[in-house]
């Protein structure tokens, strides 16, 4: 027997509702303008070395300070010469058209780079701004380029710089805006600057540190004051401070190297000529620290960016 199913009409609608359909027509996509990369096509060479039009060298290559020189050429009326000369693209303020960052290294130890930004406009490549310096590094995280560069602290040498300069740029329609300076250490170097307090404290006149003099102090004693933090200067004058140390012979610091960067731990031991008598002491505690800065870059004569002793707690040892 045969056996019909007859289905209503209604519900023959309702199906056809969910069904697809061939002749249904498709939802209009989203029309995407395309990117403008035009810059990439530009002569950097020529542009950076004497297109005046665009870009002002003699203005603007004091900012730089990666070496590099304009060479005369008597076909081509000047060349660009370049340790070393990267270009990056990407649409860095956002308006649909690619922008560069022209990144030039100079030779050296010193590993000397500069970023130099440049804004797609319609009337061609225009120069924004321009940030680097020694042992440049460069990054991108979100709409924030990051340089990178070596900050020396107190006395250090060429070779170990213990923190780093973060110049932040930001693309803003037509121009760039620098926020604001942030300097970092690196992690593990507090202890670095009890022990050469202590050194300081015990120095003579010759002392020196990491193979350098000590110059720009009148003892090694002074020296050792300036690691302090402001806030014990204010409790303890120069003066007052010195008198601490008015019979001391001789101070040696053990300081551990493994403890958090805030809190140091040290054994010192003090030897103080006393009516005539050598006393030798002993003592034991920790020394907070903090990093302290005001955002001035390195080089920066108004420059402060160290470890510096805050207050210790530190007893004598019997």
């Amino acid at each position: 027997m045969t056996v019909r199913f007859i289905l209503g009409a209604a519900i023959l609608l309702e199906l056809a509702f969910f069904l697809p359909s061939c002749t249904k027509k498709p939802q209009q996509a989203t029309l995407v303008t395309s990117l403008d990369t035009s810059i990439r096509k530009v002569n950097w060479d020529s542009l950076l070395a004497h297109d005046k039009v665009h870009f002002e060298y003699d203005s603007i290559a004091s900012e730089f300070r990666a070496t590099y020189r304009v060479v005369p050429d008597s076909d081509q009326g000047g060349s660009l010469d370049t340790t070393d000369f990267h270009i990056k693209y990407l649409d860095f303020n956002k308006d649909g058209r690619e922008d560069a960052i022209i990144t030039l290294f100079s030779g050296g130890s010193g590993a000397y780079a500069t970023a130099v930004l440049f804004f797609q406009t319609p009337n061609g490549p225009k120069y924004v701004g321009c940030a680097g310096g020694p042992h440049y590094i460069d990054s991108l995280f979100g709409d924030t380029l990051d340089i990178i560069t070596a900050h020396w602290l107190r006395e250090e040498a060429q070779c170990c710089w213990g923190a780093e300069d973060h110049q932040r740029i930001i693309g803003i329609r037509d121009s760039v805006r620098f926020l604001s300076l942030i300097t970092e250490p690196e992690k593990g170097r507090a202890w670095e600057a009890v022990d050469e307090f202590y050194k300081a404290v015990d120095g003579a006149d010759n002392y020196r540190f990491g193979g350098m003099f000590i110059t720009n102090y009148k003892s090694p004693k002074e020296y050792a004051y300036s690691m302090l933090s402001d806030s014990y200067k204010a409790s303890h004058p120069y003066v007052e401070w010195l008198k601490g140390y008015a019979t001391m012979q001789s101070v040696k610091a053990d300081v551990d190297q493994n403890l958090p960067d805030t809190d140091v731990s040290v054994k010192i031991t003090s030897v103080d000529k006393i009516n005539g008598r050598m006393v030798t002491k002993h003592f034991a505690g920790v020394w907070h620290t903090k990093f302290i800065t005001n955002n001035h870059p390195d080089g920066d004569s108004t420059a402060v960016a160290d470890w510096f002793l805050d207050w210790p707690e530190i007893r004598e040892v019997k």
